[in-house]
């Protein structure tokens, strides 16, 4: 192998290992999102969410930085070739990674030390207040959520609320229910709430929540006559319409 083809081949090699790596990092994140969020066990499993980083670390991203999964004359010119390709301001990034990638992937992102998000998943009620106090929107502290918003009676912390009394739960188990009624159903929906409006969509979703934004898009909804909308959905904190 000539000299100038050393260099050509790692490079070859350095990019199937980039693919496989940026490949191989969907999976790597969507399972460590279901070890901190959406675990069996309903808390954040951050040792898990670990595991899973360092293996890719092992299993990729050292590959991915510069050293292919190849070994004889290839290894021997890894270093100086990385070092002509890599730009400078990536190099202390990488290694952050390569050396800490927990640190550089989950604190990043949450701004939370591994012992302090198993706290907060482990006992939400503690950090309640802290984040639900600030900011904009819908401010409340936990006891009034518990007694106004969940109606609880606030003295059995294994005490489960009713649907049926918080309009949130209330309205989406109700807008599930419309969502299996077509036109017709609708239709003699309507006629029973003695509204007279044509059924124009083939279901009662349609035309109702274009955002998530908290801009009342209920408004749009084929029910939102305030007369029908009051007999059908429980008015939630924040609505501005049908007072």
């Amino acid at each position: 192998m000539t000299a100038n083809a050393l260099p050509t081949t790692y490079k070859e090699y350095w990019r199937a290992d980039i693919d496989s790596g940026l490949k191989a990092w969907a999976n790597t994140s969507h399972e460590v999102a279901k070890a901190l969020f959406f675990n069996s066990e309903k808390k954040a499993n951050v040792d898990q969410a670990q595991t899973l980083l360092n293996n890719y670390v092992n299993e990729h991203l050292i590959s991915m930085s510069g050293f292919p999964d190849v070994a004889g004359d290839l290894r021997a010119i890894a270093g100086k070739v990385v070092d002509q390709i890599t730009p400078a301001f990536l190099k202390a990034p990488i290694e952050q990674l390569k050396n800490n990638i927990y640190d550089a992937v989950i604190v990043r992102a949450t701004g939370m030390t591994k012992e302090q998000l198993k706290n907060y998943f482990s006992n939400p009620a503690l950090y309640f207040d802290e984040v639900m106090t600030k900011g904009s929107g819908q401010l409340v502290n936990l006891n009034t959520f518990n007694t106004q918003y969940l109606r609880l009676s606030g003295s059995d912390p294994n005490e489960k609320f009713d649907y049926q009394k918080v309009p949130p739960a209330y309205n989406t188990v109700t807008m599930s229910k419309l969502l299996l009624l077509g036109s017709d159903g609708v239709r003699q929906l309507l006629t029973a709430l003695n509204d007279p409006s044509p059924v124009t969509k083939p279901n009662a979703m349609l035309g109702f929540i274009n955002t998530l934004d908290g801009g009342n898009e209920q408004q749009k909804m084929i029910l939102a006559k305030c007369p029908t909308y009051r007999q059908v959905f429980m008015k939630q904190a924040g609505e501005t319409f049908c007072q």
